[in-house]
């Protein structure tokens, strides 16, 4: 017959057995579980840099077309300038023609506007 002692581990040994089972399981689950989170992670940053990507072209678009339209602006604003310029140069010729006409009239009545 078997030592009574022996016998009265065999509980004791199942029971080690299932917790070694069961760390072993949850080890391996937590694992997987890590896998997962990692993959997520490694797909997370893949699609965040593909947004970033999209956004920065975008934005680069946008400010194109901004200074393009600036640069339409700056040269309207530069041709009205040479227009005012221009405009003001025909008056103050004017001015001079019209001045020296009356002086020239005056000169021509002996003095006298």
């Amino acid at each position: 017959m078997p030592d009574a002692s022996l016998l009265s581990m065999v509980p004791t040994g199942g029971v080690a057995a299932v917790l070694v089972f069961v760390i072993a399981y949850l080890l391996r689950q937590n694992h997987a579980d890590r896998t997962q989170y990692r993959d997520h992670i490694t797909r997370t940053e893949a699609e965040h840099a593909e947004e970033i990507k999209a956004l920065e072209a975008r934005h680069a678009e946008q400010m194109k077309r901004v200074e393009d339209e600036l640069a339409k602006l700056n040269a309207k604003v530069e041709k009205t300038l040479a227009d005012l310029e221009a405009e003001r140069d025909k008056r103050w010729h004017a001015e001079d023609v019209a001045a020296q006409a009356r002086r020239d009239l005056a000169a021509l009545n002996g003095g006298q506007p």
